[in-house]
């Protein structure tokens, strides 16, 4: 065995993880018998068929699935595949939510897509055959893998449990590794085949399945396509709005994307409301406990303008059901974000005309 040749192989390794294949091994000079040498010296040790490792790495917890996407295209080197992630194959499903520490299910083999065919007669390794978009892939701990979006989308497809799904999906949501509008995105073509048929519906439900309360679920949805789907739909699909009143909708959400993810905002806003019904409450008691002129006239209007008992149930029902509480938490943010708005407009006019108007005061005067 020659020196050079361990140099060859180690100075190759050092580029993969501390990885070298028998056909990248011989293409650079170093055969089968060396390798099996260097095996027998304890310099190398044999991972997998035709895929050795340094005994440094022996350690590193992804080594298993490294050798396996190694093992893919074992004649090209890794920064050349990693160029070409897509060809080159990507870490999916199970494998791909344990990559990004989402959910908990057992990733009892190491799954990976191509775009093409590909046979593999290695145990413990699948791989599934598909089409992803560049935007479906990033990079994880240096290995090409699909977004949390897409891998909770393959998973959906490849017939996961819904509440395993939903843990991977909220997990994504709460790490900020994915949000609804990348969700809905790449749950658009599942849902059309899921039994739902309602990308939105189907993403709060996998939100839901997931633990992400009814608050939270309005927290995460706030600006996203599925938040302007969930609102239009659960008003409209129950209350038959016109179509300017779904347009107002749609507008409303697009306000609180743009102001109820402002912290200081929301905390302003709830400061408000605070001082709001502190004023107000004094008020309400000083009119409960005043025997009015009529009063039981006015009961009567107010008894004969209050819905049905049938409709009230109908709206209590309507109310319990947690994705329409995500949706008013919404359009609730969006009237305060829209009153605050108005509020600090109408300030700013004060400050700019504040001459003027002392003027006019002092001449009514």
């Amino acid at each position: 065995m020659r020196t050079s040749d361990l140099a060859t192989l180690t100075e190759l390794a050092a580029a993969q993880w501390g990885l070298v294949t028998t056909a990248q091994a011989q293409e650079v000079g170093v055969s089968r018998m060396t390798l099996a040498r260097l095996v027998g010296a304890g310099i190398l040790d044999r991972v997998a068929h035709g895929v050795y490792a340094t005994p440094a790495v022996l350690g590193d917890e992804l080594l298993g699935l490294r050798t396996a996407w190694v093992a893919l295209q074992p004649r090209r080197a890794v920064t050349d595949r990693l160029a070409d992630p897509i060809g080159a194959g990507v870490v999916s499903h199970a494998s791909a939510a344990q990559l990004h520490g989402l959910g908990d299910l057992l990733a009892d083999e190491h799954e990976l897509t191509l775009p093409t065919r590909y046979q593999s007669t290695r145990p413990g390794v699948r791989v599934h055959r598909a089409t992803l978009a560049p935007a479906d892939v990033t990079v994880v701990a240096g290995l090409p893998v699909t977004t949390a979006a897409r891998t909770v989308a393959d998973l959906l497809a490849a017939g996961h449990d819904v509440e395993h799904v939903g843990q991977v999906a909220a997990d994504a949501v709460r790490q900020g590794s994915a949000d609804g509008r990348a969700l809905v995105r790449a749950l658009e073509p599942v849902a059309r085949r899921h039994e739902s048929g309602d990308v939105a519906a189907l993403t709060t439900r996998l939100l839901q399945a997931g633990g992400l309360a009814p608050r939270e679920l309005g927290d995460h949805l706030i600006g996203s396509d599925v938040g302007v789907d969930l609102v239009a739909r659960s008003l409209n699909d129950r209350l038959v709005l016109s179509p300017e009143s779904v347009k107002l909708v749609e507008d409303l959400v697009t306000l609180v994307g743009v102001v109820a993810s402002n912290p200081e905002v929301r905390a302003r806003l709830a400061s408000m409301a605070e001082r709001t019904r502190a004023r107000v409450a004094p008020i309400n008691e000083a009119i409960a406990g005043t025997l009015l002129p009529g009063v039981d006239a006015a009961r009567a209007r107010i008894a004969a303008a209050l819905p049905s008992p049938e409709t009230r149930q109908r709206m209590a029902t309507w109310f319990e059901d947690p994705e329409n509480q995500a949706a008013l938490q919404q359009i609730l943010l969006a009237l305060q974000a829209a009153a605050q708005t108005t509020a600090a407009a109408a300030d700013g006019d004060v400050h700019e005309h504040d001459d003027d108007e002392h003027d006019e005061d002092e001449d009514q005067l």
